[in-house]
């Protein structure tokens, strides 16, 4: 009974795995708009002590993405778009702002 219930449960893991690598095993580059594909990289210089690594490469220019290079480019692009936001915040302030002349 414990086998089965066992085996059961190893199964619905690896479907779940799976659909997991079939939804992002593709995306698009953006460099190039290229096709990118999931890929399996050895890092020999990291010294956490893993050897490999999954990420996303540009089947077209190569670029390269892993999971830390993607979590970095959510945080630029979220701190430019508030910059950005206050930027034009300021600028319509300004822009608002009644002077009087003096004759």
């Amino acid at each position: 009974m414990r086998q089965v219930q066992a085996r059961a449960k190893r199964q619905a893991a690896c479907r779940s795995l799976a659909e997991r690598e079939a939804t992002m095993s593709t995306m698009n580059c953006r460099r190039c708009n290229g096709l990118m594909v999931v890929d399996h990289f050895i890092d020999m210089e990291d010294d956490s002590g893993h050897l490999w690594m999954r990420g996303w490469r540009c089947v077209i220019c190569g670029e390269v993405v892993d999971p830390k290079i993607y979590r970095h480019r959510l945080i630029q692009s979220s701190l430019r778009d508030r910059l950005a936001r206050a930027v034009a915040e300021k600028k319509a302030k300004k822009s608002r702002e009644v002077v009087r002349l003096s004759a």
